[in-house]
This record gives C-alpha cells, sequence and structure tokens, in this order.
C-alpha cells in the first residue's frame, strides 16, 4: 500500500490519534486545575483551552513574552510547548521511519505541532501493522501511558443490499486508495461536497474505514460477508446528489444501516517531554 500526502501525520506528535480515538482519563484534570498549573509554571494571558486529542491544549503568553501554544499532560498539568516536540530533527524523523521499514521517505516538514512525511510502508504490512507501528514510535518517543476502554456508540453495519454486490475482484498487484479532486488529480482526504474514490486491492474492512472518515457517519462494522479485495470507484454528494447511500447502492451494491457499535477507544494516561538530542 503506497501512503499519500498526510498519512504519517501525527507519527512522531503527542497522540494517539491516528491509531484510535482518544477518550479523557476520568481522573484527568479539569480545565480549572489545568489553568491554575499553567499559571504556576509562568503562563500568562492563557485562553481557548480545550481538550483534544488525548492533552489539553491552549494559547498563552511565556515567562519570557512570547506567544505559544502549549500541550499539557492531562494527569500531571506538566506543560509541553510545541518547540519541545520540534527539537526532533529532520534527520531524526527520517531515521526513526526507515527503521520502522519506511522506504522513500521524503517531504519531511514540520507543521502545527505535528512531523509530517511521505513514504511507502514495508511491502508486507497490513494497515493494522502500520498503524500498530506508528503507535509503538510514539510510546516509545514519548514514554506515553495508556489503557483501552470499549463502548457503544451510534454508527452504522455496512451490509450487501437486496440485489447483491456489484464488485470486482481485484488483480491489482499493489493496494491503492486515493480521493480524486475535480481536476483529476489525487488528493489524500476529500475536499468539498463532491467526492471520489479509486479503490485498488480494497476490502470490506477498509471500505467500512473509508466510509466512517469521509462519510462522517460514525463507527462502522463490517457485515457484508465477502472476504476478498476489490477494485471500485465511488462517486458522492449529499448536496447535489447521489447522496452517500444511493451511490451505495447503485454503484456498489452495498448499503448502510444505523446501529450502535462496540468501539475500542485508547485513554491517555501521561507523556513524558522527549529526550534532547
Amino acid at each position: 500500500m503506497k501512503l499519500h500526502s498526510a498519512s504519517l501525520a501525527a507519527a512522531l506528535g503527542l497522540a494517539l490519534a491516528l491509531t484510535v480515538p482518544v477518550a479523557m482519563a476520568q481522573d484527568a484534570l479539569t480545565e480549572r486545575q489545568v489553568q491554575n498549573q499553567l499559571e504556576q509554571q509562568g503562563y500568562k494571558k492563557i485562553h481557548d483551552l480545550k481538550f483534544r486529542d488525548g492533552m489539553w491544549r491552549a494559547q498563552a503568553k511565556s515567562a519570557d513574552g512570547r506567544r505559544v501554544t502549549v500541550k499539557v499532560d492531562p494527569r500531571t498539568g506538566e506543560a509541553y510547548p510545541d518547540e519541545q516536540v520540534s527539537r526532533l530533527s529532520e534527520t531524526d524523523v527520517h531515521a526513526s521511519l526507515s527503521t520502522a521499514g519506511y522506504t522513500h521517505v521524503h517531504d519531511v516538514d514540520f507543521k502545527d505541532g505535528l512531523w509530517r512525511a511521505k513514504a511507502e510502508n514495508p511491502a508486507s504490512a497490513t494497515r493494522q501493522q502500520l498503524l500498530t507501528m506508528l503507535q509503538n514510535l510514539l510510546v516509545e518517543r514519548f514514554q506515553i501511558k495508556f489503557h483501552s476502554v470499549t463502548k457503544e456508540e451510534q454508527g452504522f453495519a455496512l451490509e450487501v443490499a437486496k440485489n447483491g454486490p456489484k464488485l470486482r475482484t481485484s488483480t491489482n498487484e499493489e493496494e491503492k486508495l486515493t480521493f480524486i479532486g475535480p481536476n483529476g488529480e489525487e488528493l489524500s482526504k476529500p475536499v468539498g461536497n463532491a467526492i471520489k474514490v479509486n479503490a485498488r486491492k480494497c476490502s470490506m474492512s477498509e471500505l467500512k474505514d473509508l466510509l466512517a472518515f469521509a462519510g462522517d457517519i460514525g463507527p462502522g462494522i463490517d457485515k457484508t460477508g465477502l472476504t476478498g479485495v476489490y477494485d471500485f470507484t465511488l462517486s458522492w454528494n449529499e448536496e447535489d446528489g447521489p447522496g452517500l447511500a444511493a451511490a451505495l447502492r447503485d454503484q456498489l451494491g452495498l448499503q448502510v444501516k444505523r446501529e450502535k457499535v462496540s468501539v475500542a477507544r485508547f485513554v491517555l494516561d501521561s507523556a513524558q517531554k522527549p529526550t534532547p538530542n
């Protein structure tokens, strides 16, 4: 599977959100407690304090008068200015990804508090193995401690429609999934209301994940019973039509049914500052 632009975003960030959603630990600090912790550490004019991706985040003015974005450990209250993450050099990121088995690593860039890169994954690695690699990088670099919880959330089941599937068994050697822009260009994520996806060697489990991401219909479960891998193109537009439900039925012979599904989530317990280079 070739990973495209932004697929490795957050690989060396402070969150586990790329792998699974992150929830707030029950004993995490409250907003008021985090505000007090930041003030005790010398930060002033603290605002936009929000909990996201397993960390408290805020805009503030540091003790030396600089305006900074800080991430705060939800248990200890220790602040991590964005420049802490940026202590990783481009060489460090390149080496870490290469050690994990990625090839043709390029366009390594630090932006918005995260390192991003483009690369090709190990040819034999599955999607879950890739996510596990990235998770392990996070745990090792930031000494992350977490635990998992399972809960039921409103989502969907992917099923075969009444008249049967309209899928073509894949003969491609390479697994590839890309969004197509209005001018035929390949994109890493959908843009606008008109969404078009080209998939090669795609399983129903991967299609389920795609629908959860691009269709914005919550977590899903595969109930198609189809175990092969397929090539297909899927296009929909919720404003001008056809909508996602109609497109799935008419183009792929599939349907989504709203129902509650069990979702595994990681709760971030703590994280440490990365060691200086």
